[in-house]
């Protein structure tokens, strides 16, 4: 959420700067990065929006395990089961965010180099 916080943060500045300080800018460059600006808070917002770990067992898993309702196995091979799918899905869930952000974060760091171009030249 910082880095999407940041890039609006920018696009603020960068559309404020044009406007109020009556800037001239590069335009196909400040069109550039007007574009490179959404691709970073889209991949951003992406990123914040794939989050959704496991974070435990639910009151109806704890009632099974209570109650040993199991058909296969005893509940505690099932506890150890449920446990190694549950750190699976979450480790799969970081590896993406850690894509999704880095992305995210590359397109930020291009934008930068494209908009400050656009207003120094």
């Amino acid at each position: 959420m910082r880095t999407v916080r940041t890039t609006v943060l920018l696009l603020g500045i960068f559309v404020s700067a044009i406007e109020i300080g009556e800037l001239t800018v590069t335009a196909w460059l400040a069109y550039l990065g007007g574009i490179m600006l959404v691709v970073s808070l889209l991949l951003g917002l992406a990123t914040y929006d794939e989050s959704d770990p496991y974070l435990g067992p639910s009151s109806g898993y704890v009632r099974q395990l209570l109650d040993d309702d199991f058909e296969d196995n005893t509940w505690n091979e099932d506890l150890i089961t449920t446990f190694a799918y549950w750190i699976e899905e979450n480790g799969q869930t970081v590896r993406r965010n850690s894509r999704l952000l880095r992305w995210t974060q590359i397109s930020l760091f291009l934008d930068i180099l494209i908009v400050v171009p656009a207003i120094v030249f």
